[in-house]
């Protein structure tokens, strides 16, 4: 045990539990009143809740994401990934890479792109908008993230569905108790998943184009390497499809239950309610006495996204949607040196997407409560069956 661990109080909670991955919300309420933080006795690690702790420990650069004292991995190609991953860098290393792509991360990239996200979700909603019903997450969440992120990379669409599969297998092996087949088919999708990146960037390497592609292939000669650059167009796809799926989905349920529209502060009330990550895990990189817990380095702490946002410390009836708060109050993104690159575009994606589901569809409102998938760190929804009045 490490020093001060001891003085923490301990929590029990199955993160497979069915009844967790349905409501998560009053495991967390109970952390926020013993004072915002706990040992979790399933993952074995401390865990903090309340919003200005988790806030300052992402800050923290004696925080990381890699584990100082972690044996090497065994080899294969999702640890090369791994390897070269922004995801995993952490100081200057991290602040070389995280330049390079910022630059690739155009804002006016991005908000170029505001037209085409509104025409692809018109094409998703045009396939089911006369039936008056539909399972949103296969016939819109997660298509339509899969589809915007092709676009920016300037990837074919037709591969949208490869570089999915892809990206939840490389994901499997976060998730709590993963099975152990999951390494074996991490390696097999990440080894699929370079050689398309590959090809892909020799084509912009010969032909650039106005995309996210050709901008990383410009990076790899000015200070990144090609495995670092590979590792970067892969996380562009794992990140910015997977997280804004159940985003979306989250916040489909959270409006139309308000019966509130999807302005910009609404998007972020959504993220604050509801976000799609609910754990982040970091490791000290010395010796740390601060924020109520005493780590050796190497030592591990979990920062719970989701309950953050809930800190009742924080926000007035933090279980309340209310878009009209003076402060979003959520780490949805993260924060500090690892905020995620790829909020605008997420931010974005989910206003246009929104406006045009509710404004296509109104009165949309759920047709059967979520089913909930067992893939805790995230917020996962499998299925959502909703339902609208058909006009005319």
């Amino acid at each position: 045990m490490l020093p001060g661990l001891m003085d923490l109080p301990r929590l029990s909670q199955n993160p497979r539990d069915p009844a967790f991955a349905a409501d998560p919300y009053p495991f967390y309420a109970r952390i926020h009143a013993l004072g915002g933080a706990a040992f979790w006795e399933e993952y074995g690690i401390p865990v903090v809740a309340a919003h200005a702790r988790v806030n300052a420990i992402l800050r923290d650069r004696r925080f990381g994401r890699v584990n100082p004292l972690a044996p090497p991995r065994p080899p294969g190609p999702f640890a090369a990934y791994e390897a070269a991953s922004l995801l995993e860098r952490d100081g200057e290393d991290h602040a070389r890479l995280r330049r390079l792509l910022a630059r690739a991360h155009a804002a006016r990239r991005i908000e170029a792109m505001e037209p085409e996200i509104a025409a692809l979700a018109d094409g998703l909603i045009d396939r089911f908008a006369d039936r008056g019903h539909a399972e949103l997450m296969s016939a819109f969440c997660l298509p339509l993230p899969l589809l915007v992120v092709a676009r920016l990379l300037g990837a074919p669409e037709e591969a949208a569905e490869a570089m999915r599969g892809w990206t939840e297998a490389m994901v499997a092996p976060y998730a709590f108790a993963p099975p152990p087949a999951a390494a074996a088919r991490a390696d097999e999708a990440a080894a699929a998943f370079r050689a398309f990146v590959d090809d892909l960037l020799d084509r912009r390497r010969r032909a650039p184009a106005d995309d996210l592609l050709s901008a990383l292939a410009a990076a790899e000669g000015e200070g990144a390497t090609r495995e670092e650059i590979a590792a970067a167009a892969m996380l562009t796809v794992a990140a910015g499809h997977e997280g804004a799926a159940h985003a979306l989905a989250s916040a489909i349920l959270t409006l139309s239950a308000a019966g509130a529209a999807p302005s910009e502060a609404a998007v972020e009330e959504c993220l604050r309610l509801d976000p799609p990550l609910h754990l982040f895990r970091r490791f000290a990189q010395e010796d740390v006495a601060s924020f109520g817990l005493s780590l050796k380095r190497g030592g591990e702490v979990g920062l719970l996204l989701g309950a953050a946002g809930r800190d009742p410390g924080r926000v007035e009836r933090p279980e309340a949607f209310d878009p009209a708060r003076p402060e979003p109050a959520h780490v949805a993104f993260g924060a500090g040196p690892h905020f995620c690159l790829g909020a605008p575009l997420a931010r974005l994606e989910l206003r246009v997407a929104l406006s045009r589901l509710f404004v296509r569809l109104p009165g949309l409102r759920p047709a059967a409560p979520p089913v909930r998938e067992d893939r805790y760190h995230f917020r996962a929804i499998a299925a959502l069956e909703a339902e609208w009045p058909l006009r005319g």
